[in-house]
């Protein structure tokens, strides 16, 4: 039964009271119930405040480890396959990042309709080499979002589906990385500057465990997704 159920059920008993023959505590009953819903409310609230913005916090945390391994990019003229894997060794994914599933980089065949986006690098590559060699984005309207994080040099989050991953609660964090020395100043100048697109598959779920269990039982998450791709995300007080 949920908080709120809990308020409504204790004014329910306190106006109970009241039919038993002692109007005198009429005050006092009414007092009480206003208490318990107002102290229902503000538990509500705070709980609503915290969950909202850890989710935010959470949503975007990605970012940061991303941001790291771009800072690797800006340091050397190429980053290898072994640096690649020694920056991914040094996070823990899992724990830093909940509901990071892997880190890799892609690089543009050609910035238009036509061109795709290589993966050269991909971690854990246990579980996810397989895609080594394959297009990130394979769609046209995939393509073009790319593109648009490319020209206003801007972190995305993208819905995951026909990027490798038919999990509907799948999303694609997109880091753009430009070339060394090169001017950034305006779209056409980072379009030739691209040197590729760190990125990382985020999957939404995960995230929502990892509020319940900092919520400690106080509340449960519930997370869909409309066909245009926005979230729908319920707070139940348990």
């Amino acid at each position: 039964m949920g908080r709120w159920s809990k308020a409504r059920h204790s004014i329910l008993i306190a106006a109970a009271v009241l039919l038993t023959g002692i109007p005198a505590s009429f005050g006092v009953a009414t007092l009480l119930a206003r208490q318990i819903d107002a102290t229902a409310r503000s538990q509500f609230s705070r709980v609503a405040e915290q969950v909202g913005a850890e989710f935010y916090a959470w949503t975007f945390r990605p970012i940061y480890g991303m941001n790291g391994l771009r800072g690797a990019y800006a340091a050397s003229e190429t980053v290898t396959d072994a640096e690649f894997r020694d920056y991914y060794l040094s996070r823990d994914l899992p724990v830093e990042f909940p509901g990071m599933q892997n880190i890799g980089f892609a690089t543009p065949d050609a910035l238009d309709d036509a061109g795709g986006w290589t993966i050269r690098h991909m971690e854990p590559r246990k579980r996810y080499g397989r895609l080594m060699g394959e297009d990130l984005a394979p769609s046209a309207d995939r393509r073009r979002s790319l593109e648009r994080a490319i020209e206003t040099n801007t972190s995305v989050m993208l819905s995951a589906r026909g990027m490798l991953s038919a999990d509907p609660t799948m999303h694609v964090w997109i880091v753009p990385v430009y070339r060394n020395g090169m001017p950034r100043e305006d779209a056409n100048d980072r379009r030739t500057a691209i040197e590729g697109v760190i990125f990382a598959h985020f999957r939404i779920e995960d995230l929502a465990s990892r509020l319940e269990i900092e919520l400690d039982g106080m509340a449960e998450l519930t997370i869909s997704k409309f066909a245009g791709g926005d979230l729908d995300v319920w707070l139940d007080l348990v």
